[in-house]
């Protein structure tokens, strides 16, 4: 992860948690490493600054830029929360 440091912090620094949403671009980075590797690093480098700022980066900012509302569940791997409006 330290190897790309320099840009997740200009990113952050930049834009913030808030304004961030993890996408990636695969399968063009398979060439460079696999779709996991790639999702770690992001995903290591924001839990570092908290679960917050990995939630936002990873789904909140998406939910929100999207209007996509959540409701209540008993879903212990979103923290209570789960996607609604999705299905057609």
């Amino acid at each position: 992860m330290e190897f790309y440091r320099p840009v997740l912090d200009a990113m952050r620094e930049m834009f913030g948690p808030e304004r961030l949403t993890y996408a990636s671009n695969w399968p063009v980075s398979e060439r460079f490493a696999p779709l996991a590797t790639v999702q770690g690093i992001v995903g290591e480098y924001f839990r570092s600054y908290g679960r917050r700022a990995e939630e936002k980066v990873f789904w909140q900012s998406a939910r929100a830029a999207y209007l996509i509302p959540f409701v209540r569940t008993s879903s212990p791997g979103m923290g209570g929360r789960s996607w609604v409006g999705l299905s057609r």
